[in-house]
């Protein structure tokens, strides 16, 4: 519970800062692998590092190998702004909500009440979390794929989008669906905890009545 409730704190702190840089900033970055294969062959690494004067005078392709790209976007637009903080937020959160449910989980056990009707609901509701930002954050990164190029390439050149590309990954509704099978078990349990429950209610009823009858 400890190093959960650690980890999702720093974690949150981090996207905090992160937020912050990218609305402040005078340059952001847009890190991801997908836009490598749509990048023309011909660029290269830049010598200047992200927040140098020569670096940020435009957009420009900061590093590129085969399968990473690093684009180092100089004044950039409002939309490229919010699409890179609306990418942290989600990604945060999707990457974070498991991790907060397995400390709600654990507090829940050193309370002795494991199968409490909360920890199934943070479940349903995490994998529900989990799914809606995770498929989000594959969306906003897809636009902001789009965006990085059409800043760093213009109309004609190689590699320019005409279109957006939406792609996603399914990894976000693989661990919905586990954190959903997870609530589906924890129900079950909470299920037989009050049939225990009951049953040992009725036993010590039957034994107050049969005392009373000697």
């Amino acid at each position: 519970m400890t190093l959960s409730s650690w980890f999702v704190l720093m974690n949150l702190i981090g996207l905090a800062l992160g937020l912050l840089g990218t609305f402040t900033n005078s340059w952001i970055l847009f890190d991801s692998a997908a836009i490598a294969p749509f990048s023309p062959s011909s660029s290269s690494c830049a010598s200047g590092g992200p927040g140098d004067a020569t670096s940020t005078a435009s957009p420009r392709i900061d590093c590129l190998n085969y399968d990473h790209a690093q684009v180092t976007i100089g004044s950039p637009t409002i939309e490229m702004r919010w699409t890179v903080a609306l990418i942290q937020l989600l990604s945060t959160v999707a990457f974070l909500t498991p991790f907060a449910v397995v400390a709600l989980i654990s507090f829940q056990a050193i309370a002795r009440r494991p199968f409490h009707t909360l920890t199934t609901r943070a479940l349903y509701i995490g994998a529900a979390l989990v799914a809606v930002t995770g498929l989000g954050a594959d969306l906003a990164t897809s636009v902001g794929q789009t965006l990085v190029l059409r800043e760093v390439l213009s109309p004609g050149d190689v590699g320019y989008p005409e279109y957006f590309r939406i792609e996603s990954t399914l990894w976000p509704v693989g661990a919905a669906l586990l954190m959903a099978a997870l609530a589906a078990i924890f129900r079950h349990g909470a299920r037989l905890q009050s049939e225990k429950a009951r049953l040992e209610d009725e036993t010590d009823r039957l034994r107050r009545d049969t005392e009373g009858l000697v």
